[in-house]
């Protein structure tokens, strides 16, 4: 595949006028209806309102937006996946605050007989790795992991509104605002 260099032209449209940026505006309700989808999923399985300002919403935006990209197949017969990558995505996608075995990566911390399976909750996946992104159920910070297991679900609404991490704060440091570019650097499961 070669590449050519392409120049990009700005252009600026009028003030709160919508329809000159329509395919943009489009877009922004089309990931507006699958976060809705995704939180009325959620609310109706875990028993509790989710809240906009909650970590999870952060979250849920982001499996949102990465499952339009891998799955939404568009005129031109590709999924933007597949345009950026130049192939198919092959991978499999859990129901968002799905209930999950993760496997701690790497060498096993404490010896042999160390748990290497450990639960959390599925809330998607790295676009650029493919990795799995996981809530540990014992303390709500996230990880990256390269093997899942789902598990019978069993939410508790509890779990859900105790979630500390967010995709620009894995660990759940506190940060009041979005930063302005979120280049999220999960780390490797334990």
């Amino acid at each position: 595949m070669l590449f050519r260099s392409v120049e990009s032209v700005l252009e600026h449209s009028p003030v709160e006028d919508s329809r000159a940026n329509g395919m943009v505006e489009r877009g922004i309700r089309t990931v507006e209806d699958i976060v809705r989808t995704f939180v009325l999923d959620l609310e109706l399985r875990a028993g509790a309102k989710v809240d906009v300002q909650s970590p999870l919403f952060a979250w849920l935006v982001e499996a949102a937006v990465d499952a339009w990209n891998k799955l939404h197949v568009a005129a031109d017969g590709r999924t933007a996946y597949e345009r950026l990558k130049g192939k198919r995505y092959r991978g499999e996608f859990l129901p968002f605050w799905s209930p999950v075995m993760y496997r701690v990566g790497g060498k096993a911390r404490g010896g042999e007989m160390q748990e290497r399976w450990l639960p959390g909750w599925w809330v998607g996946k790295r676009f650029h790795t493919n990795e799995d992104v996981v809530i540990k159920e014992c303390d709500g910070t996230a990880v990256r992991t390269r093997a899942v297991k789902r598990i019978p679900e069993n939410i508790c609404a509890e779990k859900v509104l105790g979630i500390k991490g967010t995709p620009w704060a894995p660990k759940g440091e506190a940060q009041d605002t979005i930063p302005e570019i979120a280049a999220p650097r999960l780390e490797e499961a334990p």
